[in-house]
């Protein structure tokens, strides 16, 4: 039997890495993030509501029914309708994931950017892309996440006065020779 790739270009994936960092919000980013928590958090309800009632926790059968209602109805950008679709199937596959009603967004490539040096990032809200958030991080957090490549990241709200931003990385591998 022959195989597609060759065993010597095969290289196990590197385990993913998580680093949490907290926000420093200004009143008019917090008024943002608190608004799409809120939208976010309704959108993968609804989802997974849509998902209860179809019997299924097909990402693309769930996206089909629901998709042009969420951005109507809780006014999330296209990416994030489809970040929500997707963290409802996950939660319907796997209960323990998420506790419905807790507010979290989760934010990939396209919808969260890092600024210079990590110090600084933006995210995509229902008000638009909210530009210069202030992200606090150790130093080596911060090499940390500059040398790897960011998959994904969920933002939470664990208390009233406190962001928490846990960003999942894939870390670079150094080129073999």
């Amino acid at each position: 039997m022959r195989t597609l790739f060759s065993s010597a270009f095969v290289q196990p994936l590197a385990a993913t890495e998580n680093i949490h960092g907290y926000l420093d919000l200004s009143p008019s980013q917090q008024e943002a993030i608190n608004a799409t928590l809120q939208a976010f958090t309704g959108a993968r309800d609804h989802a997974m509501a849509v998902g209860r009632q179809l019997e299924t926790a097909s990402n693309a059968v769930i996206h089909r029914f629901c998709y042009r209602q969420l951005r109507e109805t809780f006014g999330l950008s296209a990416n994030l309708t489809v970040r929500a679709i997707a963290c409802a199937a996950r939660c319907l596959k796997e209960p323990t994931h998420c506790v419905e009603g807790a507010p979290v967004v989760e934010y990939d490539a396209r919808t969260l950017s890092l600024g210079d040096e990590a110090r600084t990032l933006s995210l995509s809200t229902v008000a638009g892309r909210v530009r210069d958030i202030d992200l606090s991080l150790t130093a080596g957090q911060r090499r940390r996440l500059q040398a790897g490549r960011v998959l994904r990241a969920v933002l939470s709200r664990p208390r009233q006065d406190r962001y928490v931003l846990r960003i999942s990385i894939l870390p670079r591998r150094k080129p073999s020779l």
